[in-house]
């Protein structure tokens, strides 16, 4: 049964003529724009969740004066009014509490991007670096501003993580400056 080396980690033979004296400094060259690119993608979502937690807190107020504008609208009648007082406090509800799951969701991937890119900056862990640039890509996980920067920098980052320089100073830096595994 052949393998298949699309997916081995070791890196490929054909490329050995053409890799770099310094595969970690070259890798750290190629992969610095998208990993910072990554970084602050992640801390403007840390401050966007944190800008969503504040909303929410504002949340009731915003109803009770949503119910305020419909109990003085003259238009309405009384049944109308109470329809309109109870659908506005569902929304709330509805809102506030999947407010508080989706901010969460975002804190966690932001957090994890951050991380990412750290690893991808400090060619600490190539697949997690993969792992936190896919998660970039996914906007239900991320606010829109978020992955509005991110997605050019995640693609980025995929592309070079994948390059077969990157990948030797990705292994030649895990191997220590002796050459041996750290």
């Amino acid at each position: 049964m052949a393998t298949d080396d699309r997916w081995n980690d070791e890196p490929d033979d054909r490329y050995r003529d053409e890799l770099p004296r310094d595969p970690i400094g070259t890798a750290k060259s190629k992969v610095l724009i998208p990993a910072i690119g990554l970084i602050v993608a992640g801390v403007l979502g840390i401050g966007l969740t944190g800008w969503g937690f504040v909303q929410l807190q504002n949340m009731p107020a915003a109803m009770a004066d949503a119910n305020n504008k419909f109990a003085s609208d003259p238009k309405l009648n009384a049944k109308q009014k109470q329809d309109a007082a109870n659908l506005m406090n569902q929304i709330g509800d509805i809102v506030q509490k999947g407010g508080i799951v989706f901010y969460g969701i975002n804190l966690i991937v932001a957090l994890l991007v951050i991380f990412g890119g750290v690893q991808i900056l400090t060619l600490s862990s190539r697949g997690f670096g993969i792992a936190a640039a896919i998660l970039a890509l996914i906007p239900c996980l991320n606010g829109c501003y978020q992955w509005l920067l991110a997605t050019p920098f995640a693609i980025w980052a995929i592309v070079v993580l994948v390059n077969p320089v990157v990948k030797a100073g990705f292994d030649a830096k895990a191997r220590g400056p002796r050459g041996d595994a750290a």
